[in-house]
């Protein structure tokens, strides 16, 4: 069952259930390539505990190894039906697994056995979407109907007792006395009396429904990763948000959102694409070689390694040893323009600027040149109008200059930019 393939090098490189391979250009011979691939298919959801991978596949399995990868052995659970899509959390020997079709099971001794949960425990929707153990160990399902929870393990479930989260719940996260709740189409809830009232929060987004996918804490700010606009940032547990998109995809629904030190990474559905910050989701950037997969279903950081399961498998890297050879990377400044307008020019010439905010735009250094390499502007005449915190406009009147070639050198940090235009 071939997932994905790439031509390279007068090759094909292309995964499978079984790992991943390459041909020659003929496709007279299929090789094995060594790589970091810790299961194949798709795996819908993932725990790590010690050195114990549980992993959720298809065909109503658990796959389970412990020696990280090494040796898997499955667990016939015999559902009956496919747990495709299949929820996992998993906390010292119990398991709490939930699948799309409705079915809530608990085991208490590590997935030997199975007991199903449904009303006659109080719990009002089987249909889970995410779940959530906090420090007490109390265990909270986002459901269809709501947020339910238990604080026995499973014994019995309440409703967190409001008619106003009466719907899909995607995401949950507790902070002290505070619950939040990331829904589908209504945004993100918070709750300080542990669900008798509800506030709404205001995330600033532009369309007035969005689903919030996943909700973290990052050090002293909340981050939320919506279906369509990317993700915010909260400095103040909720009560004002500013969307951090500098640099990532916002069209694509984020998955997940994890850290590892100052390193905060994202990752969303579109072909899987991973992303990385070091500053706090002020600029964001791809972190996708090494795995495969058009669908990315789980992210999550255990020690030094980030996985990431996918529709081709299980996969990791040793942030440790990546961090290391990217170093020179992380001191690089981003800066975009686009070509001037109007091009040739009379008068006056404009071009569309986008930047990190790893600087203050103001420091940027900006010179007009002749094709001589001789400056014949500096930048006390030349504007930048802002539109943006990270975008804007850079303006020069040219009218004092004669006819001919020029050239705007733009340095911003490390980055530099020339562009070409010609006075008429």
């Amino acid at each position: 069952m071939p997932q994905d393939f790439r031509l390279m090098n007068d090759k094909m490189i292309f995964s499978s259930y079984n790992g991943l391979f390459e041909t020659d250009k003929k496709l007279n011979k299929i090789i094995p390539l060594i790589n970091d691939t810790i299961n194949s298919g798709n795996i819908f959801d993932f725990f790590i505990q010690g050195d114990s991978i549980i992993a959720t596949g298809y065909n109503s399995r658990l796959e389970i190894t412990n020696n990280l990868g090494k040796n898997w052995a499955t667990l016939d659970l015999s559902f009956p039906v496919n747990i495709y899509g299949a929820k996992l959390s998993l906390k010292d020997n119990m398991f709490y697994l939930s699948y799309n079709n409705g079915y809530f099971f608990i085991s208490s001794n590590y997935g030997k056995t199975f007991n199903k949960i449904d009303t006659t425990q109080g719990l009002g929707s089987s249909i889970v979407y995410t779940i959530y153990i906090d420090d007490a160990e109390n265990v909270y399902l986002g459901t269809k109907l709501g947020i339910y929870w238990t604080k026995d393990k499973g014994k019995s479930w309440s409703k967190l007792n409001s008619a106003m989260l009466d719907f899909r719940i995607y995401s949950i996260l507790k902070v002290d006395n505070i619950i939040f709740a990331g829904t589908e189409k209504k945004g993100l809830y918070k709750t300080t009396d542990n669900g008798v009232t509800w506030t709404q929060l205001d995330l600033t987004q532009i369309n007035s429904e969005i689903t919030i996918n996943d909700i973290k804490q990052i050090k002293s700010k909340l981050y939320a990763g919506s279906s369509s606009e990317g993700i915010f940032v909260s400095p103040d547990l909720g009560e004002t948000w500013v969307k951090k998109n500098n640099g990532y995809n916002d069209s694509s629904a984020t998955v997940n959102i994890v850290n590892y030190g100052d390193y905060i990474f994202a990752g969303t559905t579109e072909y899987g694409a991973i992303y990385y910050s070091i500053n706090e989701g002020e600029n964001w950037e791809s972190f996708n070689k090494g795995f495969s997969g058009y669908k990315l279903f789980k992210l999550r950081i255990v020690g030094d390694y980030l996985f990431a399961g996918t529709s081709t498998g299980l996969f990791r890297v040793n942030l440790k040893d990546w961090i290391n050879g990217v170093d020179e990377i992380e001191v690089k400044n981003n800066f975009y323009t686009q070509h001037v307008f109007p091009n040739p020019a009379h008068d006056r010439v404009t071009a569309k600027i986008y930047w990190d905010l790893g600087l203050d735009i103001g420091t940027a250094k900006i010179g007009i040149y002749n094709i001589y390499g001789n400056q014949v502007e500096s930048d006390e005449n030349i504007e930048i109008i802002q539109e943006s915190d990270w975008s804007g406009k850079l303006t020069w009147n040219c009218s004092g200059v004669p006819v001919g070639t020029y050239f705007i050198k733009i340095d911003y940090g490390t980055e530099t930019k020339v562009i070409k235009f010609v006075k008429i």
